[in-house]
């Protein structure tokens, strides 16, 4: 009755390029940004992790994990550990070393094999969390 839906056919996950290619490294629990952005941190790696053909489009700005941090107002982050025009320049970064462009979709499992490809990044080196990712540890 119904024909098979293709992933090509279902909306892509919405991330910023440094949500993408860190968030699977992250090594510790901080509960400064509170329950919920964990929760959705934790529902949005899951989902990439165990769904190895989801779509996910890199964006410029805020994206779905974005939208629930209490670090992100009026539509741009205002973290002091880097603001919204700091992370975009972060996200341009390994968008560059990566070889790929904001709009860029592809799927979770493309995502990783690209990722894996490419680490350690450049910007590993100056990373403020790198003692708190698997990558960035192996640095110090």
């Amino acid at each position: 009755m119904f024909d098979s839906i293709d992933s090509k056919d279902l909306p892509a996950l919405k991330l910023r390029a440094h949500h993408i290619c860190c968030m699977r490294f992250w090594n510790v629990i901080s509960q400064e940004r509170g329950r919920v952005f964990f929760e959705v941190e934790k529902e949005i790696l899951d989902k990439l992790l165990s769904q190895p053909e989801s779509r996910v489009m890199v964006v410029e700005g805020v994206d779905a994990l974005c939208e629930v941090c209490p670090l992100c107002r009026d539509g741009r982050c205002i973290s002091p550990y880097g603001d919204e025009d700091e992370v975009r320049k972060w996200d341009g970064l390994l968008l560059k070393e990566l070889g790929i462009s904001f709009g860029s979709c592809l799927t979770s499992g493309e995502w990783w094999n690209l990722i894996e490809q490419k680490i350690p990044y450049k910007v590993c080196q100056k990373c403020q969390w790198k003692e708190m990712c698997g990558v960035g540890a192996s640095l110090l």
